[in-house]
């Protein structure tokens, strides 16, 4: 997790769950990208710090919510319509 940053800035991530949503539960509402294809959800999140997005994961698996992947994501991949390749998750 050395991709969040530390101090008042925050790191952009992209979380894929399994499932399509319209919305998503308030602990990942920061996302300023949501989109729904093919059975997953992905959607880009600005995390402070490591414990913050330690506890949104957990959150996420305690609503019963499948993550599939998280990764850092630069600005400037979240901006267009990128989704990570979705034939490469199980279904």
């Amino acid at each position: 997790m050395d991709s969040v940053s530390h101090g008042s800035r925050t790191s952009r991530y992209r979380v894929v769950v399994r499932g399509e949503y319209q919305t998503l539960p308030s602990c990942i509402s920061c996302g300023s990208f949501l989109e729904s294809v093919d059975g997953l959800t992905v959607v880009a999140v600005d995390i402070k710090d490591s414990s913050h997005l330690r506890g949104m994961l957990d959150r996420l698996r305690d609503l019963g919510m499948d993550v599939v992947s998280v990764e850092f994501a630069a600005e400037r991949e979240i901006t267009g319509a990128h989704l990570p390749d979705l034939d490469s998750f199980p279904r």
